[in-house]
């Protein structure tokens, strides 16, 4: 390995930092000076010089061999005579454009291609013997003054390498030491035959680093000689790139100070020149010393302390105390710290930790800040921070006491602060008039007062203010996690803009439980394009009276400040919502202890109808609705709330309560919407009517559009109510019948085809009940029947006419009521009259259960007879002699005293015979 001489010489160095490239603005005398804290050209930017391999102490070759960056040595070849002349390190582009970098390459001999010369450079002189391809040896000795401790080195390198080497590392080496190693006999050149010239060399690396030598004689040192600091780093990643490495630099003793330093760069595995193969390189640039100064923590009395992110060092559990000792424990095996002196009035102490190249390098340091126990002076009478309808408050500033918020006053909306220990906040004070919430912060040890005065901005002009029409329905979870619903009531939303493009969402006069709670007011909350995500806020329930004055009692003020997460979609241009709002409970004791969870919904339509309450805990619900609005989908299960439920508060019983009839015809009901979704609610026996709008067109049972229906399906004794008349296409009506037995029947339809004889009430006696056949059944018309088939409609599947109906209609006369009902009824007569019901042997007998099922007719009067005989078309039906002991067991003979019955029960001794006269018990009946 061969070694290029460098002259002592004037250099100006201008250094700049471009894409990482380090310059320096230097002026040195000599090639570098023992107090330079950095490496010379360590860009390799300066105009490279000739190369003059290396061959003694006393001489120098006539010739150059390539050229080499200023203050480094290439270890070209000189060969013989040039013979063999090998080059192994060129310049290339470096990191920037118009830099230069050193691309080291194994390169085959000039003269000898299967000897692979090494590629390397070093701050040192670099060598090389060798004697016709045999004996070979080379290195780097000596190096550069240098006095610092660096902690490690960064350069960025490109390693590139043939697949079949590319496990054979290239090397970075770095030694720092003091004192002087010599060899004796080194061989120094390169020889075609015989030995090569030798000489003593001072600082071979070999020596210095405690490594075996091939070549040369005896190793001597003097008394001071130390290995102070040293790093082998083995270069193994291949890349396309130049990319940043910093290898860290171990201290054999820290203490000691170093006179000199050397660094080599190789291509091959420097110190295993058997592996060295054609075709490695290695690019270096912008090779660079690093200088840690940070201080890691520090010792103060028995206690270890550690910097925050910040560099502030919190001691603030002690005083400062001059006696005590301080211990620092820096990164940095030259950094040094500086410390300040303590501030009084702060309690605070700077230190800087210094690298060791602070002489040079201004900027190589820390700056830390020791923070000691302190007499804390009297805290502010202020505001630490403040959250408003539960968000926090950044615009809040210490001294300023009046803010002007950009959104709409309400005397609901939530202020809660926080203040300095040993003060308290008040709840803050509204002014209606003012249109002002002000926020107290008191010192009760001094009786003083700092006021936040809070004024709002009007409302500005939107498409999207105003009221929204609607109704809403309130959900109540206990804590055993049992739910009831209230039925719709009608409500309003009113939505305002605020000047800040949020809106606020408001509901007058809410209320759940048969309780008015009080104003509901959503303040500052986001919309876009008229959704409003769940979004969560913090409110007070307000009520006033019409005077405007508060009204303590009322729940909303008792219950406090409440979490609520609404959320909405708004329909700007028919101003019709769909919108929910969950009362969140668990925060607030007084609710909590009554309910889990309150869930209120609000639905874009209005109500109207008869509500009633049901069960031990009076669930609400209605008996009929009609609905004006829009319904869809979403919202059709509002629609019969509570009309099937089960109540797990009373042994899971089940209630059912069909709504009569459910109006759509003025809503707005959307395409998607289906029977089933409007039923969603119903109990499974209903006869509920659904009205819907001309042009609906769903097609199921009891579905109205207009005044059409594809079919009336009628569930025999549920209530049935048709508020208007319409027409049905098929009518399924339920009940079956006891075929050749009389029955009553009230129906609000007329049909012709009926298999079966019916008879109108026309008159009554003091015995008797007058009826007669009627050619067709009409509609709100009671009826006595004889079915001949069970079910005696079935051949009834033809257009009929559904009347408009009440739920009861009477026929009387001579002081006898003959009433039908659509509707069970409990009593229907007067105080006073008999109730009479068709018995077993087709007559009409007192009872005294007086209810009537829904399609049936029941007969009352003032009649004062015990048995009232059916006359049917002026023909006597059933038994007729009243004396007659029903219960008795009779003989029944024929007008030809023909025994036709013995001992049959008098009640129905007739059943099941033909038209005639009998005799039973001597006395004649006509049947």
């Amino acid at each position: 390995m061969l070694f290029c001489l460098r002259k002592p010489s004037l250099y100006i160095y201008i250094y700049k930092n471009i894409m990482n490239k380090w310059t320096l603005l230097a002026l040195v005398a000599t090639s570098f000076t023992a107090q330079a804290q950095q490496l010379p050209n360590a860009s390799f930017d300066t105009p490279w010089e000739e190369c003059f391999p290396y061959i003694g102490k006393d001489g120098k070759h006539a010739k150059s061999i390539g050229t080499q960056p200023k203050g480094w040595t290439i270890a070209n070849v000189y060969g013989m005579n040039t013979l063999g002349a090998t080059v192994v390190a060129k310049d290339t582009l470096g990191l920037g454009t118009d830099t230069k970098a050193v691309k080291l390459a194994n390169t085959p001999n000039s003269l000898l291609s299967s000897q692979i010369v090494p590629g390397y450079m070093g701050l040192g002189t670099t060598w090389n013997t060798s004697v016709m391809g045999q004996q070979n040896d080379g290195g780097s000795f000596g190096g550069i003054e240098f006095t610092n401790r660096p902690d490690a080195v960064e350069f960025y390198y490109q390693r590139i390498c043939p697949e079949a080497s590319a496990d054979i590392p290239a090397t970075f080496v770095a030694y720092l030491w003091k004192g002087q190693w010599q060899q004796a006999e080194v061989p120094i050149d390169i020889a075609a035959f015989g030995s090569p010239k030798k000489e003593t060399m001072i600082d071979r690396d070999r020596n210095i680093l405690g490594m075996p030598t091939d070549k040369g004689g005896a190793v001597t040192k003097s008394d001071d000689a130390l290995l102070i600091a040293s790093s082998i780093h083995h270069i193994k990643d291949i890349n396309k790139e130049l990319t940043k490495l910093v290898v860290p630099i171990e201290y054999h003793d820290s203490t000691a100070i170093p006179t000199k330093m050397n660094l080599v760069f190789a291509a091959n595995d420097y110190f295993d020149a058997t592996t060295v193969k054609a075709g490695n390189s290695l690019v270096v640039d912008s090779v660079k010393l690093v200088y840690y100064h940070a201080l890691e923590s520090l010792t103060y009395g028995d206690k270890v302390y550690t910097p925050n992110a910040e560099g502030v060092i919190d001691l603030s559990e002690v005083a400062f105390d001059a006696n005590t000792p301080m211990q620092f424990h820096v990164k940095g095996v030259g950094a040094t710290v500086e410390k300040g002196t303590l501030n009084a009035d702060t309690q605070e102490m700077t230190l800087e930790v210094r690298g060791n190249d602070f002489a040079a390098n201004p900027e190589s340091k820390t700056t830390y800040t020791l923070r000691f126990k302190a007499e804390a002076p009297a805290p502010a009478l202020e505001l630490t921070s403040l959250t408003i309808s539960g968000m926090p408050f950044e615009a809040l500033e210490a001294g300023k006491t009046a803010y002007t918020l950009p959104y709409v006053y309400n005397p609901g909306i939530v202020f809660k602060g926080t203040t300095n220990e040993g003060y308290t906040v008040s709840e803050s004070v509204f002014d209606n008039k003012a249109k002002t919430h002000t926020v107290n912060v008191v010192d009760p040890a001094k009786n003083d007062t700092t006021s936040y005065v809070f004024s709002f901005t009007d409302a500005v002009e939107d498409a999207a203010a105003g009221n929204y029409e609607g109704s809403l329905s309130v959900v109540l979870t206990a804590q055993d996690n049992n739910s009831v619903p209230t039925a719709l009531s009608n409500a309003n939303i009113r939505i305002t803009k605020n000047a800040n493009g949020t809106i606020n969402l408001a509901i007058d006069d809410f209320a759940f439980g048969g309780m008015v709670v009080g104003d509901i007011f959503v303040s500052n909350v986001p919309m876009k394009d008229g959704k409003i995500e769940k979004t969560r806020r913090t409110i007070l329930m307000t009520d006033f009276d019409e005077a405007g004055n508060k009204l303590d009692y009322s729940m909303g003020w008792m219950m406090g400040a409440l979490p609520v997460e609404v959320s909405a979609d708004l329909n700007t241009t028919d101003k019709r919502t769909s919108a929910s709002i969950d009362i969140i409970t668990a925060e607030n004791p007084m609710l909590a202890m009554m309910f889990k969870g309150i869930h209120v919904d609000f639905v874009p339509f209005t109500v109207s109808g008869e509500m009633k309450e049901n069960g031990f805990g009076g669930r609400q619900y209605y008996e009929n609705l009609k609905v004006k609005g829009a319904v869809t989908k979403e919202n059709c299960k509002f629609l019969q709330i509570n009309n099937h439920y089960v109540d797990a508060a009373s042994n899971n019983e089940e209630h059912n309560l069909p709504m009569s009839f459910l109006d759509l015809s003025e809503a707005t009901v959307a395409a998607d919407v289906t029977m089933s979704d409007i039923m969603a609610g119903a109990p499974k026996a209903n006869n509920t009517l659904v009205y819907l709008p001309e042009g609906n067109t769903i097609e199921a049972a009891n579905a109205i559009v207009g005044t059409n229906a594809k079919e009336l399906a009628l569930n025999d004794t549920l209530t049935f109510v048709s508020p208007k008349a319409f027409t049905a296409e098929a009518v399924n009506y339920s009940r079956e019948f006891e075929a050749d037995s009389y029955t009553t029947l009230f129906l609000p339809f007329g049909t012709e085809k009926f298999d079966g004889e019916a008879y109108k009430f026309v008159k009554a006696d003091s015995e008797k009940l007058y009826f007669e056949t009627a050619k067709q059944l009409e509609a709100l018309t009671p009826y006595l029947v004889k079915p001949l088939s069970a079910k005696p409609f079935a051949n009834a599947a033809a257009e009929v006419a559904v009347a408009a109906n009440d739920t009861v209609v009477k026929v009387t006369n001579n002081g006898m009521t003959f009433a039908g009902v659509l509707t069970a009824a409990d009593s229907l007569n007067a105080e006073g009259e008999k109730v009479f019901a068709l018995n077993a042997d087709n007559a009409f007998a007192p009872v005294n259960d007086k209810a009537c099922a829904a399609f049936r007719a029941i007969m009352f009067g003032n009649s004062k007879a015990e048995v009232l005989t059916l006359v049917i078309d002026n023909k006597v039906t059933g038994i007729v002699d009243a004396s007659l002991d029903f219960n008795k067991l009779v003989d029944v003979y024929n007008i030809k005293g023909k025994l036709i019955r013995s001992r049959v029960a008098a009640a129905s001794a007739l059943n099941g015979l033909g038209s005639g006269i009998y005799i039973i018990n001597g006395k004649k009946v006509i049947k």
